[in-house]
């Protein structure tokens, strides 16, 4: 399956990973990339899995309000983005954040 899905997206089979669901990657996400030291940044309205996460690794999960329109407003959250992990995607705000757009903005508010 790795070798198919390598292929198909043309990136080396060692850039596949391949989980047994979204809970099993989503574990080994937290256990391997966030850091105790920095919190994770997650929507308070998303997936019920990311606050039993940080508890099990011991990681700080500071929750963003959502807007009206379930957008996040990202002026009020700059210095938090700047010192967290990677803030978590979620399909619910892909239409809102694409990573360049975010990263972007992200290094705009540095820049200030």
């Amino acid at each position: 399956m790795r070798a198919a899905l390598a292929q198909l997206y043309d990136i080396d089979i060692n850039q596949v990973f391949v989980g047994n669901g979204s809970d099993e990657v989503l574990a080994l996400v937290f256990a391997s990339f966030f850091l105790k030291e920095r919190p994770v940044l997650a929507p308070d309205i998303s997936y019920s899995f990311y606050p039993v996460y940080a508890q099990t690794f011991g990681i700080e999960l500071v929750q963003i309000a959502l807007e009206e329109d379930f957008s996040i407003d990202l002026m009020p959250i700059a210095s938090l983005v700047a010192a967290s992990s990677l803030p978590i995607q979620t399909p619910q705000l892909d239409c809102y954040y694409r990573l360049p757009i975010f990263a972007s903005w992200l290094v705009s508010t540095q820049t200030q």
